[in-house]
């Protein structure tokens, strides 16, 4: 893989099916092989997540995200299964979409009030 097949353009990350909102999540990722690393969720919205680690993955690759959320005094631990959309290079670790794979209804309502409420 080349570092020219991890860039996308500054125009592809800025298309957004829904807002994104900030955060400061830390949780972990384990790979289809099993291997698992540190990451930091910096943004989410309804159809994903935001993340920056230091695992090297592919456009594609399925990953399950577990990250403690915490909206308010209202903490929710998160366990979602999830596709990478696109990389990013960034000095010693990548910046990387995450699309929502699997999901349930308390999920999805916590990341809505977590949404709504840091992009208003």
């Amino acid at each position: 893989m080349t570092i020219k097949s991890l860039l996308i353009s500054e125009q592809q990350q800025q298309r957004r099916k829904h807002p994104r909102a900030p955060c400061q999540w830390k949780g972990h990722i384990t790979t289809q092989k099993n291997k698992a690393f540190l990451i930091q969720v910096k943004n989410v919205s309804l159809g994903g997540l935001g993340i920056k680690t230091e695992a090297l993955l592919k456009k594609g690759d399925k990953v399950l995200l577990e990250a403690q959320a915490i909206n308010g005094d209202h903490h929710q631990k998160i366990r979602v299964i999830c596709t990478v959309a696109f990389i990013i290079l960034q000095a010693q670790s990548y910046e990387v979409g995450l699309q929502f794979t699997s999901n349930t209804k308390t999920f999805i309502e916590f990341i809505r009030s977590y949404v709504n409420i840091k992009t208003k």
